[in-house]
């Protein structure tokens, strides 16, 4: 699990700090990641529909990753 800070907030992801690494040394514009969203997950047990936790992240608004 890392945590990116992005220009305009801070998001938890499941992907590694090494994973999300690579894919950014690949040059990659887009990253499609997997969020780490306890909302998400609530709503989901709640109601019993699949909810979606990929979330796509533009590199350039990347500042900063954390393990």
């Amino acid at each position: 699990m890392a945590k990116i800070i992005l220009m305009d907030g801070v998001i938890n992801v499941k992907e590694t700090y090494r994973q999300i690494r690579g894919l950014i040394l690949l040059e990659k514009i887009w990253l499609e990641l997997t969020a780490e969203n306890s909302e998400l997950k609530t709503m989901e047990r709640a109601t019993g529909v699949k909810q979606d936790y990929r979330v796509l992240i533009q590199v350039k608004n990347i500042q900063c990753v954390k393990p």
